[in-house]
């Protein structure tokens, strides 16, 4: 292949990119205007709501959870914990919670089935119209509940997806993760959200019209990423999905590379097969933009990822490795433009844009090689399973919410 050939590969991946970059600019900036200009000052009713946390082996996260729920300034709500069948010290602690706090806090307990098990016994003993589900890992800001309400102010709205963002970033891998959920997670739902295709409302923070989740026979246990398969569920059925950037959760992300390669692959892997479960909407007008964009996008975008990664390797290896690193000294020019754009929108904190100085050399390449390595076990029909991270009580708030 000559040279002149992987210029050419260069200049079509480098125009991807853009189209994708000013895609989800253009989007997210029309979306936090619409949600701006139609913001309930207001709520006219105001609904139960029952919080639902599943627990795993979650001794070191649930009190924190639990603290963040129970200083929310709204006061019409109740929280269940599920415990999953853990085998540490989560029941006692569960059941020491529900007991300081009996008016609040119920705890009921199952052998262990998996989150979706979990959350669909939860649903059973939910008392609200309105359920919100948030992970054991996972805190609150004070607000989360009283904007979830608001949200559901408009009768169109059967659930929506929480703002999520990384508690621990005081190493260099929260820190690169922190990023990646203000930068690329939290923008793209922005933007989705603005197309109504949100094809994730993550497990860190959602929340749900009872009646409708009950109606597309609440969680699946058919693929690896619960939230994302009743997200599309929900499509499929023609409820519309939100996306509210002021339900805000801080979630413990993984600090070690084993926890992250074991979530990322779970992630992928689990995205693949929600794919192939609702295979029938892909690419087809009849299911609106989720058909056409929503779905069609996760699995374009990470063909492109790992395309570009091997383009990236190969151009350093056989042709011009200066060339590669120019080029990515401009990609990071325009990642930190987009970054300060992203913690524009977020409120966040713009020394998130240190990150992206590192970010763009082997955190983005990880991602790459964790999306190569799943989708060969996804192929080769590797069983994956849930594989339970260990967890360091560090879901917590910053200091400007405490």
């Amino acid at each position: 292949m000559s040279v002149e050939i992987f210029y050419v590969l260069w200049v079509i991946a480098a125009g991807v990119l853009i189209v994708r970059t000013l895609f989800f600019v253009g989007l997210s900036g029309a979306h936090y205007v619409s949600v701006r200009k139609k913001r309930v000052p207001n709520i006219s009713a105001k609904p139960y709501i029952s919080v639902l946390v599943p627990c795993y082996n979650e001794e070191e996260t649930i009190i924190n959870c639990i603290e963040s729920l129970l200083k929310q300034s709204y006061d019409a709500y109740e929280v269940v914990i599920i415990n999953d069948g853990s085998t540490d010290a989560t029941q006692m602690v569960a059941e020491s919670l529900a007991k300081r706090f009996a008016e609040r806090v119920r705890v009921c307990e199952k052998s262990n089935g998996g989150k979706a098990s979990a959350l669909n016994h939860g649903l059973l003993f939910a008392r609200g119209s309105i359920v919100v589900t948030v992970d054991a890992d996972s805190v609150l800001v004070p607000n989360a509940l009283e904007e979830v309400a608001l949200c559901f102010d408009d009768p169109k709205v059967a659930a929506l997806g929480g703002n999520v963002k990384a508690a621990n970033r005081g190493t260099l891998f929260g820190l690169h993760q922190s990023v990646e959920y203000v930068m690329g997670l939290n923008l793209q739902r922005r933007a989705f959200a603005m197309l109504s295709c949100v094809q994730v409302i993550s497990g860190a923070i959602g929340a749900f019209r009872k009646e409708a989740l009950t109606a597309v026979g609440g969680y699946s246990s058919d693929t690896l990423v619960e939230d994302m398969d009743v997200t599309v569920a929900l499509s499929k059925a023609g409820y519309r999905v939100a996306y509210a950037d002021k339900v805000i959760a801080y979630t413990e992300v993984p600090e070690t590379l084993s926890d992250f390669m074991k979530q990322r692959h779970r992630w992928v892997v689990g995205t693949f097969q929600v794919l192939y479960k609702y295979r029938s909407m892909l690419g087809n007008p009849r299911f609106g933009i989720m058909g056409v964009i929503g779905l069609p996008y996760f699995l374009l975008a990470p063909i492109y990822n790992v395309l570009f990664f091997i383009l990236f390797c190969v151009t350093c290896m056989l042709v011009n490795p200066w060339f590669v690193v120019s080029a990515c000294m401009s990609g990071m020019v325009v990642q930190v433009a987009l970054l300060l754009y992203a913690t524009t929108l977020d409120k966040e904190d713009t020394k998130l844009v240190l990150g992206v100085f590192s970010y763009v050399f082997w955190y983005q390449p990880l991602l790459a090689y964790v999306t190569i390595k799943a989708a060969l076990a996804y192929v080769a029909q590797v069983e994956v399973r849930w594989n339970k991270l260990d967890r360091l009580g560090k879901n917590t708030l910053l200091p400007s919410y405490k």
